[in-house]
């Protein structure tokens, strides 16, 4: 009967350990997320006067962008500069596959995370947001220990975000990290887009599997 005790109680502390720690990482990727997102712009819908959500401009011509509720077809996306890829092989203003669409002069990269949006106001801050997909898809989210980096995953594309654990010190303040497979289908030389670097890197899949993957990477400082 000891053992029986003793084995619950050892698989009950194992489970609050885990909670604990998982609670630990959202609280600190939605506090990360937060300073990050601190000088974004609000973006409306001017003929509707519609609240859409917000949009972060990267040093140069990429924007991330970060919108909620029934008004757009992606929750999250990556407007990115369509010219390096055009040079690089990339041809077409068309939807090509996962997620990836390329209009007005930016490659378009994003993912839909059928989050209710039951509930949503125009008060709703990019925090509130945020912690909506920790609600609803924490396995997006993940800690990259390496590099102090919270991950958001663009579903199961292969392609993600990494943004700072503390943006005032590091770097490395957001990072766009692309599945390269999309843009080789679609005739990118993938080694040549200007910009950007092509390599390995370690990262965690949507699963909590610790791999290391082929990427598109391009690393803004936000400081």
């Amino acid at each position: 009967m000891r053992k029986i005790y003793l084995t619950i109680f050892l698989a009950a502390a194992l489970f609050l350990t885990s909670c604990a720690s998982w609670d630990l990482l959202g609280i600190g990727a939605a506090e990360a997320f937060e300073r990050v997102m601190e000088d974004a712009d609000e973006v409306w819908d001017e003929e509707e006067e519609t609240f859409l959500g917000w949009q972060l401009y990267m040093p140069g011509a990429d924007t991330f962008l970060f919108l909620y509720g029934d008004y757009w077809p992606l929750d999250i996306a990556l407007a990115v500069d369509y010219r390096p890829f055009r040079d690089a092989g990339f041809a077409g203003f068309r939807h090509i596959e996962d997620g990836i669409i390329s209009p007005y002069g930016h490659i378009w990269i994003g993912a839909s995370f059928e989050i209710d949006a039951a509930g949503q106001t125009d008060e709703m801050t990019p925090r509130a947001a945020f912690e909506q997909i920790l609600s609803y898809r924490p396995e997006l989210i993940a800690y990259h220990d390496t590099g102090h980096h919270y991950m958001l995953h663009f579903g199961d594309s292969g392609h993600m975000i990494m943004f700072a654990r503390d943006i005032s010190t590091q770097e490395a303040g957001m990072v766009f990290m692309l599945n390269p497979q999309p843009f080789i289908n679609a005739g990118v030389d993938v080694r040549n887009v200007s910009g950007w670097h092509f390599g390995p890197h370690e990262t965690m899949t949507i699963r909590g599997q610790n791999v290391t993957m082929d990427f598109l990477v391009k690393t803004f400082d936000l400081r």
